[in-house]
């Protein structure tokens, strides 16, 4: 995956936009306390759009990853992150636990995810039960017909990652 540098424009005040997301979290929070609607249970998020001014010149389908400098899935958030691979899973679940990574809480795959998460309640308890989803890019694109509307509506859209023939550095 290649990696692409975000620079911010010189006309965007850092303190300004950090000013407005602390407003933005209050006013959640003030609405969250005030809302008595069906879907109370639902976690709120923040999402974030980016605006391109010029057009790549090697478009893809595929998301870019974007390096930002504070990570905000960690240990200290109590983050968990979910995996979907290719089956069989067992070998990427021994990798997993070789490199000791707290915040990832569940390894499933690909068989097991049509197999299990067949109904809109049991997908709508995987969405609530994790902060972030991630999958192998040989199973990425397979992901939205077993997943199903609801879950993509939930905006926690799955993000590709490289995990076969990986070397640990």
């Amino acid at each position: 995956m290649k990696l692409i540098t975000a620079k911010v424009l010189a006309t965007i005040d850092v303190k300004q936009t950090a000013k407005a997301v602390e407003a933005l979290k209050a006013f959640k929070q003030r609405q969250n306390a005030l809302s008595k609607g069906l879907l109370d249970s639902a976690e709120s998020s923040i999402s974030m759009s980016f605006t391109m001014t010029a057009l790549p010149e090697t478009p893809s389908h595929r998301p870019q990853l974007i390096k930002i400098p504070y990570p905000f899935i960690s240990k200290e958030e109590n983050s968990r992150v979910c995996i979907f691979v290719k089956d069989p899973a067992r070998a990427f679940k021994d990798q997993i636990e070789d490199l000791d990574i707290p915040v990832i809480a569940k390894v499933i795959g690909y068989d097991k995810l049509k197999r299990n998460f067949k109904q809109y309640k049991d997908k709508r308890q995987l969405v609530k039960d994790y902060d972030v989803f991630l999958a192998d890019l040989r199973v990425y694109k397979m992901l939205p017909e077993v997943l199903g509307k609801e879950f993509y509506a939930s905006k926690k859209y799955p993000a590709p990652i490289k995990v076969h023939n990986f070397e640990p550095k």
